[in-house]
């Protein structure tokens, strides 16, 4: 049977990612295919290459200095600066939406209040006229409980 070297399990077998069913068939069927064990030989060849050069690569670290800094800071609590400012700006907003709320329904209630009971509209032509030239003094009325 001919395998296809562009199969991923092929990949993964060379990585030793492979294992069950699937690693047992592909070792049945490797040998029947050349293409497929070039292209191992070649994936196996390559992962060397990339594991090598990988290894010799500086590993950035941490020296005591700073890794002492980073842990003195945990311990201080100093990493909890960030969610004391989101707690603030919370609260903040929580009070101004309860500020807006109480505002917004008093509105609509002293609006509701002076839809439903309009103040009657003056009409000039029908108000008692008003004599400015001769007040007249309001009529005398009795004390209570005083005989008549």
């Amino acid at each position: 049977m001919n395998m296809d070297p562009d199969d991923p399990k092929l990949t993964a077998y060379a990585l030793g990612e492979l294992a069950g069913q699937d690693k047992a068939a592909l070792e049945k069927d490797l040998p029947n295919s050349e293409e497929a064990l070039r292209e191992l030989e070649d994936t196996k060849m390559i992962a060397g290459l990339l594991s090598e050069a990988l290894a010799a690569e500086p590993q950035p670290a941490l020296d005591e200095r700073r890794r002492e800094n980073i842990w003195v800071r945990m311990r201080k609590g100093h990493w909890r600066g960030d969610r004391t400012m989101m707690r603030m700006w919370v609260m903040i907003c929580m009070v101004l939406g309860v500020v807006v709320i109480t505002w917004a329904c008093i509105y609509l209630y002293s609006l509701s209040y002076h839809l439903s009971n309009p103040e009657p509209a003056v009409n000039p032509a029908s108000a008692p006229a008003v004599s400015t030239t001769n007040p007249q003094p309001p009529p005398a009325t009795q004390p209570v409980g005083a005989p008549e």
